[in-house]
Parts: structure tokens; sequence; C-alpha cells
């Protein structure tokens, strides 16, 4: 099924698509945000389909704007999202925003009362996850954690790949030694995590393997990419 949403006017250039499947509970929300955009001039074009890619094939054919902007359901645009993004786009480039996925608790986003804290400090035994182990202190003290949906703050890290490595290998030492000195539960989750991870990434690998097989013929028909392609489009990463 497909809906568009909005008054279309020749003027209008921006066309923002979205697929989902019939009944997603999280659509009523995107809308929401979407009428909160500062940028007003678009239409908003939603597919339901059985797959992602012949909703947002079936979006890029009703569409009628000069500028196509892709998003899903479970996002939550901020409201100058699409003003930013429009503003950007030029000719021979696809431009690409910053996405915040919801992650472990680090000192990079965080507050307290100083009464709270109380003599919890940071552990100097701990060069990694050292930040766990606050957070872990002040948990066994009583303290909870309040998320909220706001006050975002834009953590980009860029490691090579050497030092990812090492780093892993450290956490890991750091977070047997947590298990030691905490109550389990507390640390079993972190501890199922790369777990969860490991198997995640194993069939991640197994399946480029099975498809290196299946797939095979397809290199009679590669599609040739400009040199040092990879460099310039570092962020792409398929993960769905």
């Amino acid at each position: 099924m497909l809906y568009v949403i909005g008054m279309w006017s020749p003027l209008t250039k921006v066309s923002v698509i979205v697929t989902s499947k019939g009944g997603d509970e999280r659509l009523p929300r995107l809308i929401e945000v979407l009428k909160r955009q500062t940028f007003r001039d678009f239409e908003l074009v939603l597919t339901h389909n059985p797959t992602v890619s012949e909703g947002y094939n079936a979006g890029i054919r009703k569409a009628k704007g000069e500028i196509l902007v892709f998003t899903e359901a479970d996002c939550i645009p901020t409201d100058d999202w699409l003003q930013e993004l429009v503003s950007e786009v030029e000719e021979g480039k696809m431009v690409a925003g910053i996405e915040v996925f919801p992650s472990a608790l680090s000192p990079s986003n965080i507050a307290i009362r100083k009464e709270d804290l109380g003599s919890v400090r940071f552990d100097p035994r701990f060069s990694l996850a050292n930040d766990t182990e606050f957070f872990l202190h002040l948990i066994s003290r009583g303290i909870k954690i309040k998320r909220i949906d706001k006050a975002v703050v834009f953590h980009i890290q860029k490691r090579k790949p050497k030092r990812r490595l090492k780093l892993a290998f450290g956490i890991g030492i750091a977070w047997a030694r947590l298990h030691h000195m905490y109550h389990p539960p507390l640390v079993t989750r972190l501890l199922t995590a790369p777990i969860f991870r490991i198997i995640e990434e194993t069939l991640r690998f197994l399946g480029s393997v099975y498809g290196l097989i299946r797939f095979l013929p397809d290199r009679r028909r590669r599609i040739s990419l400009p040199k040092n392609w990879f460099e310039d489009n570092e962020a792409i990463n398929p993960r769905s």
C-alpha cells in the first residue's frame, strides 16, 4: 500500500520516503516528529510492503520531489533534520547524516549530584572499562540510572583496526575482573553482550562465505568502482 501525505505543489522539491510493514506502531511517532520540521516544503511518502527494498522502490516510483530523503519508522529525527540534510545536497553526492544509536553508558553524557556521588570515584586500577566500574560502584550504592531522550551528544570515534583489537582484548580482561569484584548478576549482561556479538559476527562471516560461493557467477557482471572509493566512503557497512 502507498500513501502520500501533504499537498503537492510545483515548488515542492523534496520527498521523504518511509517504508514499513503494515500496522507499525512507531509510524505515528515519526509522523508527529516530521510535522515539527523547520523545513516545511516537502511531501511524505509512506509505503507498506513485505520487504524494505520493495517499499523504498515503490516510494521512489511515486515520489515527485527532485530530492529524495530516506528514513526509517524507528527513527526520531531532530526538528532541523530535513533543513540540515537537504541544504547539503549537491550533484554527484549522497548526503549521509549522523545516526545516534542507543549505547552503553559512558562519561561523555551523564550528570549526577555531588551529594549522591559521595565517596565513589573512578578506580585508577582500571586503565580500560574504568567507566563501567564507576557505574557499577554507583549502582551498588543504590544509585539508579535515568535514561532521557534529550541532551544529545554525538560521540564519534575513529580507531585503527589494530588499536580496536587491542582495546577489545583489554576490555575483556577488565570485564572479567569486574565479574569477580561485583556480585555476578551486575556483570552478567556485560559478559553476555560480547558473547552475542561474537556469535553475530561469526554468523556474518559464515554468511559471507556462503554468499561468495552462491553468487560467484555475478563476478562476470562486476560493476567498477572508482579507485580508493573505500577510503572516501568508510561509513558504508551493511548492518541489516
